[in-house]
């Protein structure tokens, strides 16, 4: 029956012409989620102590040697160093949990692109000094919006140093940046890598 063959036949046709685009979208979404989270927040590859996964604590934080890092990474690959630290941030009026990141501004813009979601002010400035004296940090729009706050406005950070101790520090709002994620905005900030290492007293 050629009636009935060409309906089977073109039944079966669009049946998979279906999965194959849905398969498509699926794995374009995954993707994207991939290149969103690889772009702005871990890199493809990340070193760490072997149990800070189980107790992500300012004591976990060693120096990987420059040299180390030159002969294993593939030819070509940039790095970045970074620290994390479970912050409160308080302007006054309002105040969050955030995870604090501790990153060199000038070799952070060869591993992700954060830099890149700048919406108002600057992105962060190189900071030599232990010292800090800049005390610049970069914060997400959802963020500056719970803290009521602007660029050039003071912010208070509070966390559990390395000694034990609690650090705390007024920063000054360098930027704001906004990315597609509200939560990532609202839960993360960026600040110098001696900035951050201060504040944990890790220098």
């Amino acid at each position: 029956n050629t009636r009935r063959t060409l309906l089977t036949m073109a039944s079966i046709a669009f049946g998979l012409a279906v999965i194959l685009w849905l398969q498509c979208i699926l794995a374009g979404r995954n993707k994207s989620m991939i290149d969103r989270i690889t772009s702005t927040r871990t890199g493809h590859l990340q070193i760490h102590r072997h149990d800070y996964l189980e107790n992500r604590s300012i004591q976990q934080a060693f120096q990987i040697p420059v040299d180390i890092l030159q002969n294993n990474l593939p030819q070509g690959s940039s790095y970045a160093p970074r620290i994390y630290l479970h912050s409160m941030i308080s302007s006054g009026e309002q105040s969050s949990t955030i995870m604090l990141v501790g990153i060199d501004p000038l070799k952070e813009g060869q591993v992700t692109n954060i830099s890149q979601s700048l919406k108002t002010g600057n992105f962060l400035a190189d900071e030599p000094s232990v010292d800090c004296p800049s005390r610049q940090i970069f914060i997400g729009k959802s963020l500056a919006d719970l803290l009521k706050v602007q660029v050039c406005n003071k912010i208070f950070l509070m966390t559990q140093a390395a000694d034990n101790t609690l650090g705390n520090e007024l920063f000054r709002v360098k930027g704001i940046f906004s990315t597609d994620s509200n939560d990532f905005d609202k839960s993360v900030a960026y600040a110098p890598l001696n900035c951050v290492a201060k504040l944990g007293v890790l220098s």
